[in-house]
């Protein structure tokens, strides 16, 4: 089979899998009915991925790629660490703020109690990259003096989660404020603004505004 068609199957049946998880989850998506909805048979899938678990990690895989490739993709050299933090916090707030990864979230979060390998792959391919891509530029502006940080990788788990706040959970209970994105902006610098205060050193001061 030409490479070109083979990827556009392997696209079918990720995208037909993605449906079916989203609609009744883990445990209760067969391969029938992946299979069905993607217009192929279930040896093909098979043949592409061996196992449901595979499957699902590819859709996983799929959905971070995208989702994060701002985060892990961010332009970080050069920038000053107010902008490139600011940067960061939007784009993590647009993560939080995406239908695609709060459904996914919620599946994952309803089938780790029975398939906890899910939660680790979720963690490991998501939020785990996007942490080591911020600690290893916070450690990079601790070597340079720019920023004081002991411990980079808690430093970006904290960063991360304060700039989370509540977004992402709001969203998983349904609740959307009418001036959210108002809201969110102002959220973003004052976040920023907390952890540089945090974090600065006198030789970085300088360096902490565009």
């Amino acid at each position: 089979m030409p490479a070109g068609r083979d990827r556009g199957k392997r696209r079918r049946i990720v995208e037909a899998a993605t449906a079916v998880f989203l609609e009744v989850g883990f445990g209760d998506a067969s391969m029938d009915r992946i299979a069905q909805v993607a217009g192929v048979s279930k040896v093909t899938i098979y043949n592409h991925f061996g196992s449901k678990d595979v499957l699902f990690a590819a859709i996983i895989t799929d959905l971070c790629d995208r989702l994060l490739e701002p985060l892990t993709g961010l332009r970080m050299e050069g920038g000053s660490p107010e902008r490139v933090l600011t940067d960061m916090a939007r784009r993590v707030l647009e993560m939080c703020r995406d239908d695609a990864i709060i459904s996914l979230y919620r599946i994952v979060v309803a089938e780790s109690p029975r398939f906890p390998e899910l939660g680790a792959m979720f963690y490991r391919l998501g939020p785990a990259r996007a942490v080591a891509n911020l600690a290893g530029w916070l450690a990079d502006q601790d070597r340079a003096g720019i920023l004081r940080i002991e411990d980079a990788e808690a430093a970006a788990e904290q960063f991360l989660g304060m700039a989370r706040a509540h977004f992402d959970l709001r969203r998983l209970l349904g609740i959307a404020a009418p001036d959210e994105d108002a809201v969110a902006e102002a959220h973003v610098h004052s976040v920023v603004a907390s952890f540089l205060r945090a974090h600065a050193t006198p030789a970085g001061a300088a360096a902490a505004s565009p």
